[in-house]
């Protein structure tokens, strides 16, 4: 998962298929096979089952600087990413579930936005102990 810079809502209708189909090229030029990729104006999540030999920071600096070339360059958009990116393995018997929360992103935002009472969730990451020592 990544952002637009400045969580700019850049990615606009008539981009968003062809911004994810370079993404999707780039992915399969590395030898990375994309199972899903979703997202709203702002910002991007894909699942990405990637070989062991490529490290997840090649990968993305790849998607991402192809895909911001495509939008700049190609297309003569003011386009470009955030630096960072947030990247996590799963288990395979995670992948249905994931694959339907990432092609879900447009429907979450929308739900989100729509309900009167939205609010920011909660933090659910839970630390665990660490050779005995209590989470902090």
């Amino acid at each position: 998962m990544w952002a637009t810079w400045d969580r700019a809502p850049l990615i606009t209708p008539d981009l968003e298929e062809r911004l994810y189909d370079v993404m999707q090229h780039h992915a399969s030029r590395m030898g990375a096979r994309v199972i899903a990729i979703g997202g709203v104006e702002d910002h991007v999540h894909m699942l990405v089952r990637i070989p062991a030999t490529l490290a997840v920071a090649d990968l993305v600096g790849r998607i991402k600087g192809g895909s911001s070339h495509f939008a700049a360059q190609v297309l003569g958009r003011d386009f470009k990413w955030q630096g960072g990116y947030a990247a996590y393995s799963i288990s395979p018997s995670a992948v249905p579930h994931v694959r339907d929360y990432v092609l879900a992103q447009k429907q979450r935002h929308a739900d989100r936005a729509s309900s009167p009472d939205a609010v920011e969730a909660p933090n659910r990451t839970r630390q665990r102990p660490v050779s005995g020592l209590p989470a902090v």
